[in-house]
């Protein structure tokens, strides 16, 4: 080949090699953007077995925060809805407002978890206390793209912990980064 055809093949395939590398260093950085733990605003609903003042199932649902703190760790405050008839056919309604802990695997598209955190149980309507409330966690975070995911959860809450009052939330809903 001669000179001025190896320097003209150079000047085309020296670039073109150089983006491609760029863009391979791009698809890199982009994936370990994605599998960073990142804040996220979730909002959930579903049914919510209770044994409180009478049994049953009732409807919840939650608007939750997720401010990782670090690669594995994953502070979650929130606030829920629960309303729900006692034994005598009253109507009660109470915001949760909580605070959880959460472990999660730091990469992948889909994230199991673990957690635990507290909270108050606020009346909006019925006896005016404001007991406490402590609960475990585990769910499943699925990224479907960079901003949007599904979450799936199961949340087992003592009201008042020691009077033998809970809740265990199904929960279900949507993700934005």
């Amino acid at each position: 080949m001669k000179l001025p055809v190896r320097i003209a093949v150079l000047l085309v395939v020296g670039p073109l090699a150089g983006a491609a590398t760029l863009r391979a260093q791009y698809d890199r950085d982009s994936d370990r953007q994605r599998d960073r733990p990142s804040r996220a605003i979730s909002l959930v609903g579903g049914p919510s077995s209770y044994r409180l003042s009478g049994t049953g199932t009732s409807f919840t649902a939650a608007i939750r925060f997720d401010l990782p703190l670090g690669r594995l760790f994953i502070v979650e405050p929130g606030i829920g809805y629960f309303r729900y008839r006692t034994q005598f056919k009253q109507s009660l309604k109470y915001l949760l407002p909580e605070v959880g802990f959460q472990i999660q695997p730091p990469r992948g598209p889909v994230r199991p978890y673990v957690g635990v955190g507290a909270g108050f149980s606020e009346y909006l309507t019925g006896p005016g206390a404001s007991p406490g409330t402590v609960h475990v966690a585990a769910g499943l975070r699925a990224w479907l793209t960079r901003s949007y995911g599904l979450r799936a959860e199961v949340r087992l809450r003592g009201l008042d912990p020691f009077s033998g009052q809970q809740m265990t939330d199904f929960t279900i809903g949507f993700s934005k980064r």
